[in-house]
């Protein structure tokens, strides 16, 4: 394939995906879903989210569990007692189980898909279950008559003569919102905290303490007391894990402290924030909203991107296309410095610092001196892989070489081309133009497309759960080699791209594929049970970017492409 140097190159970051991206800000987007799509009711009263990453979703018409694409209604094949439960609250607690508050004062527990029902005498009955938190091994429930605890044995009951309005399980008590202010339960008792801010509506838990909101405004509780965030009323609260504090009044979701705000059609009555940092919103008729900040962050290079590796100081080295490629220097600022004018086909970093593969030599660039010689190979350099042992090298006509202490030998892996390399604790991998080798005590083992390889160049290699090998194909798909059985995704289960460059895992459940349509996410749990045969397609998520060459992961998702955006 031949370049026009009329199209721009570029080295996009993607923040592991909207599902890991920040919260929104102006440039956000949203995505709406209601009946029309499968949500059970258009009220979703309570979002909350269970142990595997499903969102659960309390509406006037039950559970419904979300995996980002379909619902599954939660309790309708549970009998009549469990049907169109009109859910005011949702939590779940450590151990998985969900906590649900129903409108007519019922306190439900889901474990493993079994409901059951507990009772509180007097205090719920007929009044509605306003809110539910849970922390360690407790759960605590606010109404209209108080607040209660379940301790995971029994329930003990503080009456509160005004109702709570919202509660906040924190560092083992509670935190309640009542009509008179902020109210702490400790030991079966209830003592004022404050009441300048007048009726609390909301709560929610920062790292820099408890944020309360209410009709006057939004402040923040620390050790030293109350500092006013601003004074835009707040019926709903959430905490951002990256320090943001987002609040909902009537139709409006805002983040406090800025002016910028979204007006939505209906008015709002759940927002949260799930583990991968989405914020969601649901409303009373109106379904259930995410709000997604633009995923891509650009950075443009004078010739296209190959190799990427990431510095001490978060800056990247990037090396370019042969023909016009180089070695660059990317700052966190997107600044870029010119290192060399030389093709770039590899980098790599080991203790004594950063390798480049430039041609057939491999050299070391260090800030102090630049580029050193370091070895001449003999042959093209696709692969630099340090190990325990040394430094593995993969070329494009001489196979692979190994160097240790200091003496380059060459080491046969049954095909001239190595273009990936995977050290493992008993064992080396080595991807090829034309199938899979593994070096270890026994010897060398090789296996082709005859052998269930997929077909196509092997440019990626990861271990996985239980000496799972997975295999980034260009043209086969995700290769997976586990107890001696090949398996493949490809297009045909979904997967949506057959021509992958590289396969990653994040460390959160979830491996990460680059290829020529995009990047592929796909939950390890989910490949386990296509695996096991109890799933027929692996779920996926996929973002459309211009042709991938790699990846490297570090707190972002750093994707080398040929083409800009």
């Amino acid at each position: 394939m031949s370049w026009s140097p009329l199209y721009p190159r570029t080295v996009l970051f993607l923040a592991l995906g909207a599902l890991l991206a920040t919260a929104p800000s102006t440039e956000a987007s949203r995505q709406t879903w209601n009946t029309a799509d499968g949500l059970p009711q258009s009220s979703v009263t309570a979002v909350a989210q269970d142990p595997e990453g499903f969102l659960v979703l309390g509406t006037f018409a039950g559970l419904a569990q979300f995996d980002g694409r379909t619902f599954k209604p939660m309790d309708p094949t549970l009998g009549p007692r469990w049907s169109g439960l009109r859910v005011t609250a949702v939590a779940t607690d450590e151990q998985g189980d969900a906590w649900i508050g129903t409108q007519d004062g019922r306190i439900i527990r889901s474990r493993a898909g079994e409901l059951s029902e507990h009772s509180v005498p007097g205090l719920f009955s007929d009044h509605s279950i306003w809110s539910i938190s849970s922390d360690g091994d407790d759960t605590w429930v606010a109404s209209p008559r108080g607040v209660g605890r379940w301790d995971g044995d029994e329930w003990t009951v503080v009456e509160r003569p005004l109702g709570v309005n919202v509660v906040l399980a924190h560092e083992g008590e509670a935190l309640t919102g009542d009509e008179s202010g902020l109210v702490r339960i400790r030991d079966g008792r209830a003592e004022i905290v404050t009441t300048e801010l007048g009726p609390v509506l909301s709560l929610c838990a920062s790292d820099t303490g408890v944020v309360v909101g209410g009709e006057a405004g939004v402040a923040r509780m620390t050790s030293s007391g109350v500092v006013l965030l601003d004074e835009q009323a707040a019926s709903e609260l959430v905490c951002a894990a990256d320090g943001s504090v987002w609040a909902a009044w009537g139709r409006t979701f805002r983040r406090v402290g800025h002016d910028h705000a979204f007006e939505l059609a209906h008015t709002i009555r759940s927002v949260f924030e799930d583990r991968e940092r989405n914020l969601w919103v649901g409303t009373d008729g109106g379904g259930l909203t995410r709000f997604i900040r633009a995923d891509w962050s650009v950075s443009e290079t004078p010739s296209g991107a190959l190799p990427i590796l990431q510095l001490p100081d978060d800056s990247l080295l990037v090396g370019g296309f042969c023909g016009g490629g180089g070695l660059f220097r990317l700052a966190q600022d997107g600044a870029l410095t010119s290192l060399s004018d030389e093709c770039v086909r590899a980098l790599a970093s080991d203790e004594q610092g950063v390798l480049v593969a430039m041609e057939s030599q491999v050299l070391r660039w260090s800030e102090a001196d630049g580029l050193q010689e370091f070895l001449e190979v003999g042959h093209p350099v696709l692969v630099l892989q340090p190990s325990a042992d040394g430094l593995w090298i993969g070329t494009d006509t001489g196979g692979a070489f190994q160097v240790r202490d200091g003496v380059l030998k060459a080491v046969e892996v049954g095909d001239p081309r190595v273009l990936a390399i995977l050290p493992t604790e008993d064992a080396t991998w080595f991807g090829t133009h034309r199938g899979l080798t593994r070096l270890n005590a026994m010897g060398q083992k090789r296996w082709t497309s005859e052998d269930g390889v997929p077909p196509g160049p092997i440019r990626g290699l990861l271990e996985g759960r239980r000496g799972t090998l997975f295999m980034a194909s260009y043209g086969g798909g995700l290769g997976i080699l586990r107890d001696g059985e090949f398996r493949r995704l490809t297009v045909a289960d979904g997967l949506g791209d057959n021509a992958l460059s590289s396969v990653l895992d994040d460390g959160r459940g979830a491996l990460w594929i680059n290829g020529n349509r995009g990047v592929i996410r796909l939950r390890k749990d989910d490949i386990e049970a296509w695996w096991s045969h109890a799933q027929d397609n692996p779920r996926l998520r996929r973002w459309d970017t211009p042709e991938g060459n790699g990846a490297v992961s570090y707190t972002h998702l750093t994707l080398p492409t040929i083409y800009s955006v």
